[in-house]
């Protein structure tokens, strides 16, 4: 099976929108347990669907984390992170987001996590000195809208710093340009509620607890197991990072680097989100479905496929059998 996204071609594309189906046609005939943490915008988009898991709601975010998946390929493929081009990088994005109950449906982190990986490839294109004032901006405005979504991508604006420092030379104006990107959402959203009289919302529904320690009371057996699954393979990455990048280049090191400050640093934060359940694991996906790509490719094609088929199974005891 995996051999058909192996190689970067476009009709094999095709073949992510049947996978990303399967994976997510759960979302379809059971009830997804409700996102254990809503903001302002979050709460506006499922209204607008009738709900965080509707047929609406879920047609939504089947295009949203395919539209996503395409755009990790682009990113990684565009940035050669990799020694072939191929769709694994996407393919387990949709894996990775889809793997437990709790994931199906509308959740705002899988919209935040669109602006994420446009954050990285303004970040990424940034080596070619091509438009960097503008770049700047932008990534500073990505990660404004991004924390709209779920406010602990606030975190996205000092590790888009430190990813533009790593890739190029970051001048003393350009923390200024950066940050009055990442302030223009909140200006504008601030005068849009003002206009309505809604100013106190920014504060109530939008950054109130926001950030807490871990609450263990919402945890269950089956998710620790799918934690620990998600822990092994950011471990897996950590230490594999050398031989991930034996034979790049040295802007495609500083490009992995980037995405392994990435990972440790939402690793790091998943016990500091208030009311945090499981689906908080996906703050780390965009970065994980990279280096998963990267590492099954360095693998046997065998093994590969043996364990891509275990943790296809793993996934659909985690949303039949488990939830």
């Amino acid at each position: 099976m995996l051999e058909f996204f192996r190689k970067n071609l476009f009709l094999y594309n095709a073949l992510l929108l049947l996978y990303c189906l399967i994976l997510r046609a759960v979302g379809f005939v059971k009830t997804v347990p409700d996102p254990t943490d809503t903001n302002l915008f979050s709460t506006l988009v499922s209204d607008l669907f009738g709900g965080h898991d509707t047929i609406m709601a879920n047609l939504c975010a089947v295009l949203v984390i395919l539209l996503n998946a395409f755009q990790i390929n682009r990113l990684v493929n565009l940035n050669r992170i990799t020694p072939n081009s191929s769709l694994f990088p996407g393919l387990f994005y949709i894996l990775i987001s889809s793997f437990a109950l709790e994931y199906q449906g509308l959740n705002a982190i899988h919209l935040a996590n669109s602006f994420m990986i446009l954050a990285l490839l303004e970040i990424f294109q940034q080596t070619r000195n091509e438009r960097l004032l503008i770049r700047t901006f932008n990534v500073g405005f990505i990660a404004g809208i991004a924390s709209l979504f779920y406010v602990p991508y606030v975190l996205l604006l000092p590790l888009g710093i430190a990813g533009m420092i790593n890739v190029r030379t970051f001048k003393r104006m350009d923390y200024f340009r950066v940050l009055l990107g990442f302030i223009s959402p909140y200006l504008i959203l601030t005068a849009l509620l003002f206009y309505y009289g809604n100013l106190g919302l920014l504060w109530s529904a939008h950054f109130n607890n926001s950030f807490s320690l871990f609450d263990f009371s919402l945890m269950t057996w089956p998710h620790y197991l799918i934690g620990g699954i998600f822990l092994m393979g950011i471990l897996l990455s950590v230490l594999n990072m050398g031989a991930l990048t034996l034979k790049s280049n040295i802007h495609t090191r500083r490009k992995m680097n980037t995405l392994l400050l990435f990972l440790l640093t939402f690793t790091i934060m998943i016990p500091l989100v208030a009311n945090t359940g499981i689906d908080r694991l996906l703050i780390t996906s965009v970065p994980l479905s990279i280096f998963v790509g990267a590492l099954f490719l360095r693998m046997d094609k065998q093994w590969a496929e043996i364990l891509h088929f275990l943790l296809l199974a793993v996934a659909f005891a985690f949303q039949y059998i488990l939830s």
